[in-house]
């Protein structure tokens, strides 16, 4: 989300002084319960099933905790200076198009699930001028892995890459990109940082969250064929 904070320089890359604040937030329970699902399943055949790759994984578990106060300043646009904060935006969205280029999350479905869950991010945050763009992520995240289900029945391991790809860009574009303009001009010098909340931003944690839907789906229909085959086979 888009997060204000003191001006600064653009291009530039800074490391917050509550960094490890970020770590923690009101409702830290989802995302560990997310972690630990994937965290378990971060063999390579399981993650195979799911359609990512053991790097990706630890990129966003292990690398993205550790970069949540790392910023990147890029751009200015009248008294705002843009930045982007390396764990809630760049490592989700270079992950979405990184399995998007691979085929994982097949392009055409893959940008009409990044508008349907754009859509309803819009619907699902405000901006606030002086804090940035709130969002309520439960909402986006259950429609991103629903999007990840429905688009990929012919090819289950396609599920998680969509759902992700959906829950990431469809954040971005959505919720930050239509409720950028509320937040440029307020007449005073700000900074504002797109997923300034890093692992706890709404661009992380409905990415995060939009895969175990996916991953819980091709987990039971695993199960399903397990126990048919033993049923079968005891007949």
């Amino acid at each position: 989300m888009w997060d204000i904070l003191p001006p600064g320089g653009t291009w530039d890359v800074t490391i917050r002084a509550d960094a490890p604040a970020l770590l923690l937030g009101p409702e830290p329970f989802a995302l560990l319960l997310a972690s630990v699902f994937i965290i378990i399943l971060l063999a390579r055949p399981a993650l195979a099933r799911i359609g990512f790759t053991r790097g990706e994984a630890l990129l966003v578990f292990a690398a993205a905790p550790l970069l949540a106060g790392t910023e990147i300043g890029f751009a200015r646009i009248g008294d705002a200076y843009l930045a982007m904060n390396v764990a809630g935006c760049v490592i989700p969205l270079v992950i979405g198009l990184k399995v998007m280029i691979a085929g994982r999350a097949p392009a055409m479905r893959a940008l009409l699930a990044i508008v349907v869950v754009g859509g309803v991010s819009y619907l699902s945050s405000y901006a606030i001028p002086s804090e940035g763009v709130l969002l309520y992520y439960r909402v986006p995240a259950i429609v991103a892995g629903l999007a990840g289900i429905v688009l990929s029945l012919r090819k289950p391991s396609n599920g998680g890459p969509l759902a992700f790809t959906a829950g990431a860009w469809g954040v971005f574009l959505g919720a930050d990109g239509l409720h950028l303009s509320e937040l440029l001009y307020d007449g005073t010098p700000h900074r504002i940082v797109l997923g300034g909340a890093g692992v706890l931003d709404g661009i992380f944690i409905v990415a995060v969250l939009a895969v175990l839907l996916p991953a819980i789906a091709v987990a039971g229909a695993r199960f399903a064929r397990t126990v048919s085959g033993r049923d079968a086979s005891g007949t």
